[in-house]
């Protein structure tokens, strides 16, 4: 390499560099701890070992800046279960029962602030994030699919959506037109 110019070494140097991180960037990313390789229908997950994770959709042409109508909210909630069941079955774990006691409390803990007895997740977000499942005719049941993708990113709440002792499942959905947001809550117990 001596007789090679220092602009040509550096060019070398930096092409290996982009090589490295390019094949770091693409090693399949695997649900924290677990061997489990991560895989969904609507979003990539990149882990640069920095601690931070990037979340990319995996269509490329999804315009964000697009408002999407809101999602019927009985539909949601009527698949939402199922789902979570066919998440479960996929894992063999058997299927949990929907329970409207522990679904009014998630409820009423989001509408009038009362306590809680116990969350699994929460999630706050926008009508854009409806893109990601625009293109399916059953937009409120992949939605739910999308959640628990976003979901099992965390190896925590993986676990806690696999657990074996788990018998029932509550959960609440609501939308708001006025900052065009969502609220979603589940419990599983």
């Amino acid at each position: 390499m001596k007789h090679l110019s220092k602009n040509t070494k550096r060019i070398i140097q930096l092409v290996v560099l982009l090589f490295i991180r390019m094949h770091i960037l693409s090693q399949e990313f695997y649900i924290p701890n677990t061997q489990i390789p991560f895989h969904s229908k609507f979003i990539e997950v990149l882990d640069d070992h920095s601690g931070l994770i990037q979340i990319t959709p995996k269509d490329t042409n999804i315009d964000f800046s697009i408002m999407q109508m809101p999602l019927k909210e009985e539909v949601f909630m009527n698949s939402f279960l199922k789902a979570l069941n066919q998440f479960r079955q996929l894992y063999g774990r058997k299927p949990l029962a929907y329970s409207p006691e522990v679904s009014e409390n998630l409820k009423n803990s989001l509408q009038y602030g009362q306590a809680l007895n116990g969350v699994t997740h929460m999630a706050y977000g926008f009508y854009t994030d409806y893109n990601y499942v625009k293109k399916y005719p059953d937009r409120e049941y992949m939605f739910g699919e999308y959640l628990l993708d976003v979901m099992k990113i965390s190896g925590d709440l993986f676990q806690e959506l696999l657990s074996k002792k788990a018998q029932v499942a509550g959960y609440f959905f609501r939308q708001n037109p006025v900052d065009h947001s969502y609220d979603f809550i589940v419990f599983i117990k």
